[in-house]
């Protein structure tokens, strides 16, 4: 998976630090909607729904972050 990186204010160190969260590898997934014929399209949709709904967590002590 790749990482996407932002800027979130982390409670625990109170202070805005860099955020990472894990993000769908798209080459892999269009390797294998071509080797599946199509099926596995819908599998990475979903994918690609559900890694934008997850938390960035602090890269220093790991807590969820919150955007502001």
């Amino acid at each position: 998976m790749a990482t996407e990186e932002w800027q979130t204010y982390c409670p625990n160190c109170q202070g805005v630090r860099l955020g990472r969260r894990e993000m769908p590898n798209h080459v892999l997934h269009f390797l294998i909607t071509i080797f599946t014929c199509g099926l596995w399209i819908f599998v990475w949709g979903f994918e690609i729904v559900w890694a934008h709904h997850r938390p960035y967590l602090c890269s220093v002590c790991g807590t969820r972050g919150q955007n502001r």
